[in-house]
């Protein structure tokens, strides 16, 4: 006889069992299931003592944007786990006074087996996220007296934030960026750069140095086609002057940023993994009921 299914958020469940949903993870890849911030939850299904399918939410831009970050999907059947979201959506629905977005990016497969399951569900494809090797070359150019690369820190990110929100429709992140989801960002070590062109900014870059690798996850620039090769060839040999040890970079771009994306390929960048699909669902608030008389 089937087992019931058992659906609980996170913090329903006794510590020791929480434990268990690592089994749906690769290494290292689980949600926070313990230490959760408030404004996070990771919703789960169960058969017994055996989790079935977990995915979790980020309620951190709905105070302003009405936004619902979905992450750490994982299933042992999918049809559970179609089961799982469904109940969120309704429950989202029902919790809401105006109109929704859920955001959610998944990993391309050999199949798109994930990516068809979210769109039976009604998610579109917003963008397609690729990561590139950009390798780091000392050119010279007499015309790099024009440029600048400025480190920007949280007590003086205001421009930075400005050009980067301009875009942020573009970028791997999609959302504005609040100061609080900045100052995540820095408490993570990242570092957020504007690129300088006679002293305006053109371009920004969000970016984390670590275990031997420079990692950008966001970069941006506006201007010609000659503008942007021009500012991807200044990021080549100016990160090759500053970091001498590393030979290359991964600059993570959007199917959104097609210009950049040909400047990268023509200064030597190469695709290094499956791409990631950005997912959006637009969840209207359930009709008040209203008894009859």
């Amino acid at each position: 006889m089937k087992r019931t299914l058992i659906f609980a958020e996170c913090r329903q469940i006794q510590p020791k069992k929480r434990s268990l949903l690592h089994q749906l993870y690769n290494p290292g890849e689980s949600p926070h299931i313990l230490a959760i911030r408030p404004h996070q939850y990771v919703h789960t299904a169960w058969q017994g003592d055996v989790p079935v399918a977990a995915i979790a939410s980020d309620y951190s831009d709905y105070a302003t944007d009405q936004m619902i970050r979905l992450t750490h999907e994982a299933y042992r059947d999918r049809y559970v786990f179609r089961g799982l979201l469904d109940r969120l959506i309704r429950e989202i629905r029902r919790n809401s006074i105006h109109d929704t977005t859920l955001l959610l990016h998944v990993k391309q497969d050999h199949d798109q087996d994930k990516r068809r399951m979210f769109e039976v569900l009604g998610f579109d494809p917003y963008h397609e996220t690729v990561t590139y090797t950009l390798p780091l070359i000392p050119f010279q150019k007499y015309t790099y007296e024009n440029w600048s690369l400025h480190v920007d820190y949280f007590a003086t990110h205001s421009s930075w934030l400005a050009y980067r929100n301009q875009y942020a429709h573009m970028l791997t992140d999609v959302l504005p960026l609040t100061a609080s989801r900045l100052l995540e960002h820095e408490r993570r070590q990242e570092v957020f750069h504007s690129l300088k062109l006679k002293g305006k900014i053109v371009g920004i870059m969000r970016s984390r140095i670590g275990s031997g690798r420079l990692d950008v996850y966001e970069l941006h620039v506006s201007g010609s086609d000659e503008l942007i090769q021009e500012a991807v060839s200044f990021i080549q040999q100016e990160f090759y002057f500053r970091f001498r040890s590393l030979e290359q970079i991964r600059v993570t771009l959007t199917s959104l940023q097609p210009e950049l994306r040909y400047a990268l390929i023509r200064q030597g960048g190469s695709p290094t993994q499956a791409g990631t699909y950005t997912m959006i669902k637009e969840v209207a608030p359930s009709a008040p009921s209203f008894p009859l008389n």
